[in-house]
């Protein structure tokens, strides 16, 4: 635990002293409703990083197939022309 403070380069009491100035700051009121949307805010992040990654995956799929139809239809197209000169 004591590394995590100290990447912040922030100590323990520091650290209790920031919270006790959000808590009288905000009011113990508020503090639920703003936990409640930082959790939300969080699961949205992380269904929308999904989303983007599934999204991003599937462009990279037609992408393979696009480039292995063109270079069928480009051995076609050869094909043909051959043909055509070889009579």
């Amino acid at each position: 635990m004591d590394d995590w403070f100290a990447r912040f380069n922030r100590g323990g009491g520091e650290i209790v002293l920031i919270l006790a100035l959000i808590l009288i700051l905000f009011g113990a009121r508020h503090l639920p409703d703003m936990s409640k949307g930082l959790g939300e805010g969080i699961e949205q992040f992380r269904k929308n990083r999904r989303n983007a990654l599934d999204q991003q995956n599937w462009f990279r799929w037609n992408e393979d197939w696009a480039n292995v139809i063109t270079i069928v239809l480009l051995m076609i197209l050869g094909m043909v022309i051959l043909s055509l000169f070889a009579r």
